[in-house]
């Protein structure tokens, strides 16, 4: 969480997923983002998925059910792996296209919303 005013008169730049006021993000602050994405960076099947089977994990605890490693069966399981510095640098892209997502949040911001609707889970890449 940063304040969008504070960090435009820095001038340092930045990488920005999250924003103050969403959906209606401000306009300098999207231009002044190198990287821009619609508040997607948790919109993968597992991240979704564990986030689902932390709350009935949660709930389970506070209802004493017997619901212990519960995980979303229709969902992947994550697949965590080591990978090099250089491997994630040639082969992210493949997994997910920033620059074309940061293109489309910069010439459509009014699409903030549409976005976020929309968007395809992606696997988890790593």
């Amino acid at each position: 969480v940063i304040d969008g005013q504070a960090l435009l008169a820095s001038g340092v730049t930045c990488a920005l997923d999250v924003w103050e006021h969403e959906p209606q993000i401000d306009p300098a602050l999207l231009a002044h983002a190198t990287l821009a994405t619609p508040h997607i960076a948790g919109y993968s099947e597992q991240g979704k998925a564990m986030a689902t089977a932390m709350a009935v994990a949660a709930a389970a605890r506070m209802l004493e059910l017997p619901l212990a490693g519960w995980y979303p069966p229709q969902a992947a399981p994550p697949a965590p792996r080591p990978i090099t510095w250089p491997e994630l640098c040639t082969s992210i892209g493949r997994a997910f296209d920033i620059e074309a997502q940061n293109r489309a949040l910069k010439a459509r911001p009014e699409d903030f919303e549409r976005m976020r609707d929309e968007y395809a889970y992606r696997r988890e890449y790593f």
